[in-house]
């Protein structure tokens, strides 16, 4: 179908729901102009006895009235989510669910587990971060931060990880640390030694909840762009786009609500959601749809540009050819001819391939190897 009919039957589309909504909105002011009348006339005691003869049958009438302009909004509201594939992405996101809520959220999709069970408290002690990590890191002054460690909380999420998400020491030295930070630093044109900071609070926070750091590091690319202070319109936030007002309580021992924005604290708090769902789902790429909220209504291929980017980074640290991703089918039907389109990344971002990395060149910081 031409770009030229799509946007065409959008517009229709459009113009029945406007039509539609009016005609809801004239019925429900029809309908409360009734409701007062009604008001008004039991009001006059000339007119009681006249009602006590029929006491229910103007009742019923604007109850069915106002249940019939319930059913309209309703439907309206219905069209619209289906018909809309980025307001139904946003929606979903805006109702993300941690741990606690997974059940009363386990309703968008039936994956036939029991409800998960209530993690416990758990008391974060300022400086218990891994800083005895004998890693070597190419920033590793982000040792030296006195935050707390999530690993605490991430040993309580219950079932298996999928072992395709665990770390593959793709980066486990320097040099190669330093490939993955300098193509970010060109693909986005960024500062080096920022990026050089977001991959070494990757690697230390991918140790504490047992993640593959290129993993995180793809996912601050989608989500983000290595923007820290970003927000989207739904209210995630910061380099992971965690919805902030939803896990409230997990950024609480880093601060309160406004650590968002801060790399240590977001990206620790943003992987911890990760592993939950991956956990939850059983597989990394399910883990993916429902960490951006579409286990639903779909991830607009959310999961799959994450796994093409983290292949891209792992070919890079093996000096290999890019291969095509093999993409999970989601567990629900979608009816292939209906999706039209795809929805755009959180983030827009240009294409960037490993050999424009190389032939574009960029102030490389030099590390030495330390010693572990």
């Amino acid at each position: 179908m031409s770009a030229d009919k799509q946007r065409s039957r959008y517009v229709l589309m459009n113009r029945k729901l406007i039509n539609l909504y009016a005609r809801a909105q004239l019925q429900s002011q029809y309908v409360l102009s009734l409701v007062r009348h009604k008001l008004n006339t039991y009001a006059q005691k000339t007119d009681y006895k006249v009602y006590r003869a029929r006491p229910s049958s103007g009742l019923k009438t604007t109850l069915v009235k106002l249940g019939n302009s319930a059913t309209i909004i309703g439907v309206f509201m219905g069209v619209a989510v289906m018909t809309n594939e980025p307001l139904r992405a946003e929606l979903a996101k805006s109702i993300t669910f941690d741990g606690q809520e997974y059940a009363s959220a386990n309703s968008f999709q039936d994956m036939d587990r029991e409800t998960t069970p209530t993690l416990k408290k758990v008391i974060f002690g300022v400086g218990s971060s891994n800083t005895s990590n004998s890693s070597a890191l190419i920033s590793p002054e982000v040792l030296k931060l006195p935050v707390p460690s999530i690993a605490p909380l991430a040993k309580q999420i219950p079932g298996k990880i999928d072992p395709s998400a665990q770390d593959a020491r793709l980066m486990a030295s320097l040099s190669d640390q330093q490939k993955v930070a300098n193509f970010m630093a060109n693909k986005y044109r960024l500062d080096p030694k920022l990026i050089n900071e977001y991959v070494s609070h990757a690697i230390v926070v991918a140790k504490e909840v047992d993640l593959d750091p290129v993993l995180l590091v793809a996912v601050m690319s989608i989500e983000s762009n290595f923007n820290p202070n970003i927000q989207s319109n739904m209210g995630a936030q910061g380099l992971m786009q965690v919805l902030t007002r939803v896990h409230l309580d997990k950024f609480a021992p880093y601060g309160g609500p406004a650590a968002a924005f801060k790399p240590e604290a977001n990206i620790r708090v943003g992987a911890y959601i990760l592993k939950y769902f991956i956990a939850q789902a059983g597989s990394l790429q399910g883990g993916l749809r429902y960490y951006v909220g579409g286990a639903a209504f779909g991830d607009g291929g959310y999961a799959g540009k994450v796994m093409r980017e983290r292949e891209q980074l792992n070919a890079l640290l093996k000096n290999v050819e890019i291969t095509n991703v093999p993409l999970e089918v989601s567990s629900m039907q979608f009816n292939a001819a209906q999706m039209n389109k795809v929805l755009p990344s959180p983030m827009k971002q240009d294409k960037v391939t490993v050999e424009d990395v190389q032939t574009q060149p960029i102030n490389i910081v030099e590390v030495k190897e330390q010693d572990s």
